[in-house]
């Protein structure tokens, strides 16, 4: 019984630590719309390739910002990978920049659209990977294209 009771208070504890990481939602949604905006602001830079050197930096310190915020220890160099295929994306934008104004508008938006959804896959990945190490589960990242897209529509 002594034990019962135990394992009762101890899965109490844990569902409250599920229920704290979730709230972490709304802080974690204000880092990814503020790296949104400045990569949105930093895309207007009227040079092709040159907003590449201020987005890069905003996208890593979100995600990494974002990791920290879920107690996982993510490094810039884990994330490399994951930025340089968003980057790819953008550089193959940013030569959008030679059509006045709305090459810049075009590539603004793309920034942030980018930089958004993976904002928001890396907040839910985040979420996931924190709840399963609390539980003790096996931690599963579903990397599948399919999953990662609802992130950008």
């Amino acid at each position: 019984m002594v034990q019962k009771l135990g394992l009762e208070k101890e899965s109490e504890k844990i569902k409250k630590l599920i229920e704290k990481i979730k709230d972490k939602k709304t802080n974690a949604k204000k880092i990814v719309t503020a790296a949104t905006v400045s990569a949105s602001a930093a895309a207007i830079v009227t040079i092709p390739l040159a907003g590449i050197a201020v987005i890069t930096p905003i996208q890593i310190a979100m995600v990494v910002k974002l990791a920290s915020m879920y107690d996982l220890g993510i490094t810039k160099e884990a994330i490399a990978p994951f930025i340089a295929a968003a980057l790819g994306r953008q550089a193959a934008t940013s030569l959008l920049h030679i059509i006045p104004f709305w090459g810049q508008a075009i590539n603004a938006t793309v920034a942030g659209t980018i930089t958004g959804g993976n904002g928001m896959y890396c907040m839910s990945v985040f979420e996931e990977v924190a709840i399963a190490k609390l539980s003790g589960e096996e931690i599963k990242i579903n990397l599948k294209i399919s999953e990662i897209k609802k992130y950008f529509r």
